[in-house]
């Protein structure tokens, strides 16, 4: 409760942007800026469906809510579904209000989650990420980190544990909210990052860095992931 509370002030301190916490059965954690008249909209039945349906993507969704306002949905933890989400908004396409509610436009939303992602990292320690976890996930975390940049199978893992597959394959949706696969790679895709800024890396040399043994499935992989490609990325941090 600490670390998120912490996150939303010093998100909302410095783009005095509302923004509030909710956990995954959508009941409130915490909240800043965020009005009374513009509560009502981000906790309608018709909001919660839209989140519903846009809670399955990797890194964050745009909520397109009603008469073109959108709001940004990002998952609490990015290896722990359960652990909630971040709704920030609204965004709009014009510069105006809508019904006395200010917002941002639409070409701010990377740019706030880019923000959003670089306080939430701070705050949390990357190193207590999964004491929540049981003893055989907590392993198979463990072993992802230590591993990520060689080959790493659910087989492999399941040998390494002694563990029946199918068994594994349960408990781990379950205490992470994501396949094993799908969590390796966003393990992968989040080491990529700081590879990404070496000017002398290729984008093959990146992927087979973190374990991709090609450059095309990482890069889909990325994609899916981030909604950019390793590429656009690279040329984004740039900037």
């Amino acid at each position: 409760m600490n670390n998120i509370s912490n996150i939303l002030e010093d998100f909302f301190h410095c783009l005095k942007l509302p923004i509030k916490a909710i956990d995954s059965n959508y009941n409130l954690i915490y909240k800043i800026g965020v009005s009374d008249e513009l509560d009502g909209f981000i906790s309608s039945s018709l909001f919660i469906e839209k989140i519903k349906s846009n809670k399955e993507n990797f890194s964050f969704s745009i909520i397109d809510f009603e008469d073109n306002i959108n709001f940004l949905l990002v998952p609490i933890s990015k290896f722990d579904k359960n652990k909630g989400f971040f709704i920030i908004g609204p965004f709009k396409s014009v510069d105006n209000t809508y019904n006395n509610i200010p917002y941002l436009p639409n070409t701010c939303i990377n740019y706030v989650y880019n923000l959003l992602i670089t306080i939430s990292d701070d705050k949390f320690s990357k190193g207590r990420i999964n004491l929540q976890f049981s003893p055989y996930v907590k392993k198979a975390v463990e072993y992802c980190i230590k591993n990520f940049d060689s080959h790493i199978s659910i087989d492999l893992i399941c040998d390494e544990l002694n563990i029946n597959k199918s068994y594994f394959c349960k408990i781990f949706k379950s205490e992470t909210g994501y396949t094993f696969t799908n969590y390796l790679n966003i393990f992968r895709v989040e080491k990529s990052k700081n590879l990404l800024k070496n000017p002398n890396m290729s984008l093959l040399d990146v992927a087979v860095s973190v374990g991709f043994n090609s450059q095309n499935y990482y890069s889909s992989v990325f994609k899916k992931i981030t909604n950019k490609t390793p590429l656009e990325y690279k040329q984004e941090i740039k900037l």
